[in-house]
């Protein structure tokens, strides 16, 4: 078997100055706080992670793009309070793809005030409380597959709490 690597914890913690990352080799995990507090990362590609840890990427408030191809699990708050997710300056949709995630932790794109639309996967998904908790541009009818999540948290942990109105 392919060997595969993680980026320890902390270990690019509040480097606000850090703009590009390129990782190459088999990094299979993000660990937890990796990347968090590094708000001038604009771009990541996560292709061939499987795991993004807890608050990973917590507070990077330029990231406007990732690519979640191969990723299954997202810790806890791991996108939290990425203001520019989804959000390229030439298109008007803000579009985020997790097509192959399988678990998405409570809060982990909370606050997320770009997102417009997620695409879930189509096999099946679990979203824990306050998921997407604060995504004011997300309305619930641009989720694509949102039918599949299993246990849909409801009340005050509704994965959608406070997500743009739906228009009566």
């Amino acid at each position: 078997a392919k060997e595969s690597y993680s980026v320890p914890a902390y270990a690019f913690y509040g480097c606000t100055t850090l703009e590009t990352i390129t990782l190459s080799g088999s990094i299979a995990k993000i660990e937890d706080y990796t990347f968090s507090g590094c708000t001038s990362v604009k771009e990541y590609s996560l292709k061939n992670v499987t795991e993004v840890g807890k608050y990973a990427f917590n507070g990077c408030t330029a990231l406007t793009e990732v690519d979640f191809t191969s990723v299954k699990t997202i810790g806890a708050h791991a996108f939290d309070g990425c203001t520019s997710l989804g959000k390229e300056s030439t298109v008007k949709e803000h579009p985020v793809k997790l097509l192959d995630a399988e678990k998405i932790g409570e809060y982990a794109f909370n606050g997320c005030t770009a997102i417009t639309s997620v695409t879930l996967n189509a096999s099946g998904v679990t979203l824990e409380r306050c998921a997407f908790k604060g995504c004011s541009a997300l309305m619930k009818s641009k989720v694509t597959n949102v039918e599949n999540v299993e246990n849909m948290p409801a009340g005050d942990d509704d994965p959608f709490l406070d997500c743009k109105e739906e228009i009566k």
